[in-house]
């Protein structure tokens, strides 16, 4: 027959068996289950020692502060070409358009739209984008696992691709290299050479047929000398 035990005092829980013949302990809507009375008394009280478990506070703290103790913690471990890009990427993409923010406010949605889609509008290219998506990332993952902020505002979300984040920028490879000239803009091109430098020569070269992309042949644009150099 179920049996129930003495009644205790409101709010500290309670202790019963059920017709299947379960020890139930329960205390403020969490339920434990065991087979004898002693177990459920163990239980009932690990139910009320987890209820006092206070819930950490996270002050207010700005993603600009997280990305910085990030990049400090990162500046002995990294190659100075990769410190310096990684530096570059906090200080000129990321900070400036959303540093100010509280992080453990801090959408994805935002970091997209604030970051990511500004980048792509402004002409960057996939791998700047994509650098400073994992470089963020990296910066909130660093901040949750020292309990800085309450969640990583980029768990689990997708990575951008390069399919929805193409810019102009992916038409230079690894190397700075022009791998393709638009005919409407090789007139701006070559207005801007002239405006830059007072004589010189470029040469367009076409790679070849297997090449990644297609130049618009091979040209010499000689640029005549200025009365007064830049």
């Amino acid at each position: 027959m179920p049996q129930k035990k003495h009644r205790r005092v409101k709010g500290e829980g309670s202790i019963f068996q059920r017709a299947d013949g379960l020890w139930v302990s329960k205390y403020k809507g969490k339920v434990l289950y065991s087979h004898n009375s002693y177990d459920a008394s163990d239980n009932l009280q690990i139910l009320e020692n987890n209820a006092k478990i206070t819930k950490l506070e996270f002050s207010p703290i700005s993603a600009s502060q997280i990305m910085q103790k990030f990049l400090l913690m990162k500046v002995s471990s990294l190659k100075p070409a990769s410190r310096d890009r990684m530096e570059s990427t906090i200080l000129c993409q990321i900070n400036p358009r959303i540093g100010s923010h509280d992080a453990s406010t801090l959408t994805a949605d935002e970091f997209f739209k604030l970051v990511l889609d500004k980048m792509r509008a402004e002409g960057l290219s996939y791998s700047s984008i994509k650098k400073a998506y994992d470089t963020f990332n990296a910066g909130m993952r660093y901040g949750f696992a020292r309990k800085m902020i309450e969640r990583n505002p980029l768990e689990g979300c997708d990575a951008p691709t390069q399919n929805a984040y193409h810019t102009v920028g992916d038409d230079i490879d690894n190397n700075g290299s022009l791998l393709y000239i638009p005919p409407e803009k090789l007139e701006l091109f070559v207005a801007a050479v002239h405006a830059r430098f007072s004589n010189g020569c470029i040469r367009l070269i076409q790679p070849p047929k297997t090449g990644p992309a297609t130049m618009l042949g091979k040209r010499e644009l000689r640029c005549p000398p200025k009365s007064s150099p830049l």
